[in-house]
């Protein structure tokens, strides 16, 4: 059966700035061909991390049959795209690119949660501003991702004054 032989497929994580143990590293599965056709990239919900990522999904056996790479990428505690975490995906893209002769628009981008919010502002940045970004997402998804970050902060406080029995 094909799904139980790839969940227990390894992985390789690879350290790109050794120093930052939080987002210095990124985990990759290869493909079982010898050609990549191109990469699907993860990155994980707030506050999670790469490998539980990949149990919340099947996507990455879909791209092992297909000749894709997965690459999973940690966010951290961000719930939106900052300068410290589109600088650090330009890098993986970029590192991801040369490691594996992978053209550049091969990559599809995507998450869960504040992952999904944090690759959908990221295509967004890449392609308004190309000359910044080598690598410009062919595909974009999120799952679940909470896209209205300012509704999402006016809501949670009311919510939090009406908890604390007045508004804010």
């Amino acid at each position: 059966m094909v799904s139980n032989f790839v969940s227990s497929q390894n992985y390789e994580k690879v350290w790109f700035g050794k120093s930052d143990s939080t987002y210095g590293y990124y985990i990759v599965i290869k493909p079982f061909g010898h050609r990549i056709q191109g990469a699907v990239v993860f990155l994980d919900g707030y506050g999670g991390d790469t490998i539980s990522l990949l149990a919340e999904t099947k996507i990455q056996n879909v791209a092992l049959v297909n000749d894709m790479l997965t690459v999973c990428i940690p966010s951290g505690m961000h719930l939106f795209l900052d300068d410290k975490n589109a600088l650090i995906i330009k890098k993986i893209l970029h590192d991801v690119s040369a490691n594996f002769g992978l053209n550049k628009d091969r990559f599809a981008i995507g998450g869960f949660s504040s992952g999904g919010s944090i690759a959908l502002r990221y295509a967004e940045f890449s392609h308004e501003h190309p000359s910044e970004y080598d690598i410009q997402p062919a595909a974009v998804f999120a799952g679940d991702s909470p896209i209205d970050l300012l509704g999402l902060y006016e809501s949670s406080k009311r919510e939090a004054g009406e908890k604390a029995g007045g508004w804010w």
